[in-house]
């Protein structure tokens, strides 16, 4: 049973090693110019630990967007106890100012928004799920939302 508990811990090291040298490298470089082995570089790992982990870095950025990013945004939100267009959108931008470096490199033209698509697609994915639970009968929001995020992915 430790050597699970042990194994565990430094597969969890080892990937937050992976997602702590691509959120370095994308701060300078786009999405598409970033190689496994600069990040098995960067993570002191092989090649073959980050293939372990991940399919690829897009793999990789799916994990991060769905763990990290949306998990701090989910409990950004869960801390609102309504659910206006105005307090969302308020908690969408709160999460993006508050991990601002991954933000502005989300949305740089080289990276084709692809970051932050992902992210947003995922955010209102959730919303949208969310509000048709509390407001069945509501259309008008689920269209609201739909038209803040496409504006937000637009910017």
């Amino acid at each position: 049973m430790k050597t699970d508990m042990n194994h565990d811990l430094r597969y969890k090291r080892t990937r937050q090693s992976i997602q702590d040298a691509f959120l370095s490298l994308i701060i300078t470089k786009s999405v598409n110019k970033i190689t496994v082995t600069e990040i098995s570089k960067l993570a002191g790992i092989s090649r073959k630990t980050f293939y372990d982990h991940f399919l690829d870095i897009y793999d990789m950025i799916d994990y991060l967007s769905e763990t990290a990013f949306l998990s701090t945004y989910e409990n950004l939100i869960d801390s609102y106890h309504d659910i206006e267009m105005y307090t969302t959108l308020k908690g969408l931008l709160l999460f993006l100012r508050q991990n601002i470096d991954i933000s502005k490199t989300a949305l740089l033209p080289e990276n084709n928004g692809f970051i932050f698509r992902n992210i947003i697609y995922l955010i209102s994915k959730k919303h949208i799920k969310s509000i048709d639970n509390k407001i069945k009968d509501d259309l008008k929001t689920s269209y609201e939302l739909e038209f803040i995020i496409s504006g937000m992915e637009g910017v």
